[in-house]
């Protein structure tokens, strides 16, 4: 079993789940995955722009209003993104 960290854990707990479920039933004994541990996982990196790239894209007028509106509630809320598409900024009073 190779692969990426991730599939190997996945496939590993499937193959425990069905081991465990045969040892319930009785039809083998003893842990086949004795010594057989998990892979560590390394810790996934947040996808967000550093705070300066934000405030300068919210300052930067090029881009239209409701474009920067939308950049600033997505970064200062923690709406997800289906959600900040979804509203209707045209509606919003721009003064």
């Amino acid at each position: 079993m190779g692969g990426a960290p991730a599939t190997f854990n996945a496939k590993r707990a499937a193959i425990a789940a069905i081991t465990d479920f045969c040892c319930v039933h009785g039809w083998i004994t003893g842990d086949p995955l004795a010594g057989l541990t998990r892979t560590p996982q390394p810790k996934p990196v947040p996808r967000t722009r550093p705070r300066a790239e934000v405030d300068r894209l919210l300052r930067d007028t090029s881009h239209p209003l409701h474009d920067r509106v939308r950049w600033a509630l997505l970064s200062e809320t923690t709406a997800r993104s289906e959600e900040i598409l979804a509203l209707d900024v045209e509606d919003l009073d721009p003064a």
